[in-house]
């Protein structure tokens, strides 16, 4: 079923309550919450140059909840991932979008969540995050300590 939430930049439908995506503009996160969202999750950096610098308020005024967890993209690491993680797992079964800049640093995480979390194989979760983006060395290590 097609939603709103398509239109969101480089969007990705990643589960039944996962919508993944790179960074939406004020509107589509103020619709967001009519598409059933109830929490958004921000990977990307406040100096992000597509960072909605009222980002929060945006996402409290529609009556969402908004976790932000800034992931330097040329150094993420294992504490980050575990804070993702962390949040995902304190609202499993809620419907939440995880967005970052363009949908690469959230596309990693979510990898190592599904193999983590929701017993998918190692290579299957791989397999679906390279047909979107061929990670980086950063976070092809990450992910190599990760999915140990």
């Amino acid at each position: 079923m097609s939603t709103g939430l398509d239109s969101f930049p480089d969007a990705r439908r990643a589960g039944e309550r996962l919508w993944t995506s790179g960074q939406p503009d004020a509107g589509q996160l103020a619709a967001a919450a009519g598409e059933g969202i109830r929490c958004v999750v921000n990977l990307a950096l406040p100096s992000s140059p597509k960072a909605l610098p009222d980002e929060r308020a945006v996402v409290e005024a529609a009556g969402m909840e908004y976790v932000h967890i800034p992931v330097l993209f040329d150094q993420p690491t294992e504490a980050d991932y575990l804070h993702f993680e962390s949040e995902l797992d304190k609202r499993s079964g809620q419907p939440l979008l995880v967005h970052c800049a363009r949908n690469f640093r959230v596309s990693a995480f979510v990898a190592v969540y599904r193999v983590r979390r929701q017993r998918w194989t190692r290579e299957n979760a791989l397999r679906d995050l390279e047909a979107f983006w061929k990670p980086e060395p950063a976070w092809s290590a990450l992910l190599a300590v990760l999915l140990r």
